[in-house]
């Protein structure tokens, strides 16, 4: 093994998720709520990558409906909850699977339809969509509601654990 085998800028060396750089652009809860002393509904900044996830007709808000009805979440403003509830919204019930008769609306389109899905939260599902997209050049509205942190599978260390092992 060499100086170079232990190099962030080596991909054998490097850590997986942040690439070698220690840090890594997350969704983040403050910048998804325009106003805290709003409910649910009307609390979110006006964002088009987020208004597909938060829009009361969306499936998402379906199933968070669901949850929120599941563990009496009452329809308060935000900064009346309790943190265990947004940490619910935001972060999700894990594999738990929710289900919820979706009333979907749109410019063309009503109706009704079933849906039977785990609730990931809003971070998680932002984040996903962020991964995927983030070298898009139409992806601006996505990059506003993310910013850099430091890596948490490697501390910000820059290294894969493999790496980080060597004496």
């Amino acid at each position: 093994i060499s100086a170079g085998d232990l190099s962030f800028h080596k991909e054998a060396a490097a850590c997986a998720l942040c690439s070698g750089k220690g840090k890594i652009k997350m969704a983040q809860r403050n910048l998804l709520i325009g106003d805290w002393s709003k409910p649910i509904e009307n609390a979110f900044v006006r964002n088009s990558a987020l208004n597909y996830y938060s829009d009361e007709h969306s499936q998402y808000m379906a199933l968070w409906k669901a949850v929120a009805k599941a563990n009496n979440i009452p329809d308060l403003p935000l900064n009346l909850w309790k943190e265990e509830d947004l940490s619910l919204l935001f972060y999700g019930t894990g594999n738990q699977i929710w289900e919820t008769t979706w009333r979907f609306k749109n410019k063309t389109r009503s109706g009704e339809q079933d849906l039977s899905a785990p609730w990931k939260g809003l971070l998680n599902y932002l984040n996903e969509e962020y991964a995927l997209k983030k070298n898009n050049k139409n992806s601006t509205s996505l990059k506003l509601l993310v910013e850099a942190e430091t890596c948490q599978a490697c501390a910000g260390k820059r290294l894969n654990e493999r790496t980080l092992s060597y004496q």
